[in-house]
This record gives structure tokens, sequence and C-alpha cells, in this order.
């Protein structure tokens, strides 16, 4: 493999590893989403998204748009900052390159959301971000949030019932 590939596929954290599969942390993390959806259920039994469903909008909230923005924010962006950083600058496991990202993630979520749901996404973000490091790719941070924006889509339309 060319070597200018080889890197910008290390960078971008496109290199598929299975051992992720295999982490208790990362199992955790993907029961915590509708453990946490449950719980805003129970402190807000009136919240509901409202959003019609589609197959549509199904395909595109739960595959296209979670992997699109790992593949940008996970894979490119913090990839390049976490070069730039030499993985430096780590605080309480959370390091600078993911910090900026999320907050380039929130931030990007003001578009189409109301501030207190643009800062809802800050938590799975650092988690996406955590994961995207612990496991040197994007993958378990692509599948941790198909399943979050799922268990989302599902909570909502439960209660909108």
């Amino acid at each position: 493999m060319h070597t200018t590939t080889a890197l910008a596929i290390k960078e971008f954290g496109l290199r598929f590893r299975t051992g992720f599969l295999k982490d208790r942390l990362f199992h955790a993390a993907f029961l915590a989403g509708p453990v946490f959806l449950w719980a805003a259920h129970v402190a807000w039994p009136e919240w509901q998204h409202g959003l019609p469903l589609s197959f549509s909008l199904l395909v595109s909230m739960i595959f296209i748009q979670p992997l699109a923005e790992e593949v940008f924010f996970r894979g490119f962006l913090q990839g390049h900052l976490d070069r730039i950083f030499y993985h430096r600058y780590v605080i309480r496991g959370v390091s600078l390159a993911n910090l900026v990202t999320t907050l380039a993630f929130c931030i990007a979520h003001l578009v189409h959301q109301p501030v207190p749901w643009a800062l809802a996404v800050m938590a799975p973000s650092l988690a996406f971000g955590f994961f995207r490091e612990r496991h040197q790719h994007i993958y378990s941070a692509a599948i941790l949030h198909c399943f979050y924006n799922a268990a989302f889509i599902y909570a909502g339309a439960q209660y909108a019932l």
C-alpha cells in the first residue's frame, strides 16, 4: 500500500480491528444510551421529538448521518488534531483533540437543533471520541452513534404514539 494512503487510513481511523467487540467499557457505553433515554422519559414523561417517521428519515438518521459525522468528526478532524497535539493534553481521559472535536460536533448540531439538544450531544460525542482513541479507529464510535440515534428515534416515537 502506498505510504500516503496508509498514513491517511491510520490518521482517519479507517483500519478496522475487532478488539472493541470484547471491550467491556464499550458494552457499557452501548447500554448507556437507552438507559439515559429511559431516565429522560421518566424525568420528562411528556417528552417526544415529533419526527415524522418515514423509511428515508430512518435510514438517514440511523445510518447515513452518523456514519458521515463519524468519518468527518472522529475520522478526519479528531485524527488530524490528535496528530497535531501528539496525543498530549489529556485531562481525566479526555484528550484536547476529543474536546475540540466535541465542541465542533455540538456547534454543528445547532444548525438543526435548539441549544439544549445541541448541548445534549456533548456527552455522547465525548464517548465517541474516547472510543475512537481507545480503539484507534472510528468503527466503534460509528456503531455507538448509529445505535444511539436508533434508540433516540425509538424512544421519541414510542412516547409520541
